[in-house]
């Protein structure tokens, strides 16, 4: 049947034909895959790996390589770790796939290539790690000599180091570094040298649109460089979480190209994927290595809430004094994580009230989000807001020098109607966060801005933001007290009655704003 449908394949020149050849190929050999006990001998896989080979390199239609290509693909993920022999032909043609210019053939070379790098020897994956590499140096104009080893597994394909890469290339090749850098147990010699690259990469990226072209012939109008710079980034955020032994470093090599970045960037994608690095980041930075899912039960007053944690401590043990200890012992270590982001920490705080901040808000420290400015769009504020939070995780009891500004970015989105009730729901629960894992002494300054905050998610119509808004003034009643804020009490019970007596509300949440009052 293989060699029926692949013989098919090659001669058949009816597109609807070919796609259902390659149908009938992939499905057969899902089915085989489930008999692990025969070999690829006796299940004719062998054959099939020789003329998809052929199929893909020689074929003459673009649709038929495109077909054998997402074939050649299933078949690295069924039986990768017992094609061992044809390990060297099949990355060869994979190499040349991504540089088609069909892009559907570029995207099925970087899903065989994914799959290869999880069951090709060594020596193989440093080949195509190394190859990668030198392609996108070339682009930085970072100099740097292919080894004699990869020469010669080349052959005669050792040009295609050396050839000049197009924009829409340079993507493909950082998409399959990103893809292949998931398999972090092979990546640890790469990272410093891939991070060196991109680094270099993000910086010059405000020429990539000549590539192709003379400098005159450029129109900015038709800038597409942003789809690196993302690419870019996305092969930066898999190196930082394939190496978390080395997030200090990392800081070091990447965080002064990222603030720039986020300080200027006008891409909503690319803000995004700068977000995304900085939490890759600040994932790597907590005091903890748990990899589970930790379950809190947290007291609050009368009421207990349960809140599901990644990678966290307990908001108690964040305060606990041995931890604090272990954080002092970090931050004075000038070669831990915690260190680094401490020196970076006021220019990632601002530039994160820029993103997330409404135009036009002005703080007593002078700080001001100027109407000039850019407009974020709501994901991308909403982004920015979650980083903060890694940031409670990551330097607990810290951030005492920040929390206007937070402040300030939660009251803007709660009052603002264009955010979803998903953000206006984290927005509200990085307060809480923040007043838990910070003594009640830190918040005396702004009391009174918590408790406008506080009203104002109290009086949202849905419901879950309101449960946040109970579980904002539970904190700050307990505070309060302490505090000698007796002032503010009124202010808040006005707002809770007006919960318990609305009739139209949920039982839960009247409960809880009656056990709050």
């Amino acid at each position: 049947m293989i060699e029926f449908l692949v013989l098919s394949l090659s001669s058949i020149e009816d597109a609807q034909k070919e796609s259902v050849c390659g149908l009938g190929l992939r499905s057969v050999i899902q089915a085989l895959e489930e008999k692990g006990s025969l070999s690829i001998s006796d299940l004719g896989i062998d054959k099939a790996v020789t003329c998809i080979l052929g199929i893909v390199n020689e074929h003459k239609a673009e649709s038929v390589r495109l077909e054998a290509c997402e074939v050649l693909s299933e078949l690295i993920s069924a039986f990768g770790s017992s094609l061992v022999v044809y390990h060297s032909q099949l990355l060869r043609t994979v190499l040349i796939c991504l540089f088609s210019t069909r892009p559907a053939l570029r995207k099925r070379a970087i899903q065989a290539c994914c799959g290869l790098s999880w069951s090709m020897e060594n020596q193989l994956f440093s080949h195509l790690y190394e190859f990668l590499l030198l392609k996108v140096e070339s682009c930085c104009r970072i100099k740097a000599t292919p080894s004699s080893e990869l020469i010669t597994f080349l052959e005669s394909m050792a040009s295609l180091v050396s050839q000049a890469t197009s924009l829409s290339e340079l993507k493909t090749v950082l998409q399959c570094l990103c893809a292949i850098s998931k398999n972090s147990t092979r990546l640890s010699l790469f990272v410093p040298r891939t991070t060196t690259a991109c680094n270099k990469l993000l910086i010059e990226t405000s020429s990539l649109t000549c590539f192709d072209s003379e400098p005159e012939d450029c129109d900015l109008d038709d800038d597409t460089s942003w789809k690196v710079r993302r690419a870019c980034l996305r092969a930066i955020e898999a190196a930082i979480d394939g190496y978390p032994q080395e997030t200090a470093t990392l800081y070091k090599l990447v965080s002064p190209r990222l603030l720039e970045l986020l300080a200027s960037e006008r891409e909503e994608s690319v803000r995004m994927e700068l977000c995304s690095c900085f939490s890759a980041l600040l994932k790597h930075t907590r005091l903890t290595s748990s990899s589970a899912s930790v379950t809190v039960s947290q007291r609050l007053g009368d009421q207990s809430s349960t809140i599901k944690l990644h990678n966290a401590l307990s908001f108690n043990s964040l305060l606990a004094p041995s931890v604090q200890a272990e954080l002092e012992c970090l931050l004075q270590d000038p070669n831990s994580p915690n260190s680094q982001l401490a020196l970076i920490m006021p220019q990632l705080y601002r530039l994160l009230f820029l993103q997330c901040a409404a135009p036009g808000t002005v703080l007593s420290d002078g700080l001001k989000r100027s109407k000039s400015l850019p407009k974020m769009t709501p994901a991308v504020r909403h982004a920015g807001i979650l980083l903060v939070k890694d940031l409670a995780f990551a330097m607990p009891a810290q951030l005492k020098a920040f929390f206007e500004h937070v402040i300030a970015i939660v009251q803007d989105a709660l009052c603002d109607a264009s955010f979803s009730n998903t953000a206006k729901i984290d927005f509200a629960n990085v307060l809480v966060l923040l007043l838990m894992t910070h003594p009640s002494s830190v918040l005396k300054p702004h009391l009174a801005k918590l408790v406008q905050v506080t009203a104002i998610g109290l009086k949202d119509p849905f419901y879950r933001v309101v449960l946040e808004a109970l579980d904002l003034c539970q904190l700050l009643a307990r505070s309060l007290k302490m505090l000698a804020g007796a002032s503010f009490v009124n202010s808040l019970v006005k707002s809770l009655l007006i919960q318990v007596q609305a009739q139209d509300k949920d039982l839960e949440l009247r409960e809880k704003a009656l056990s709050t009052a």
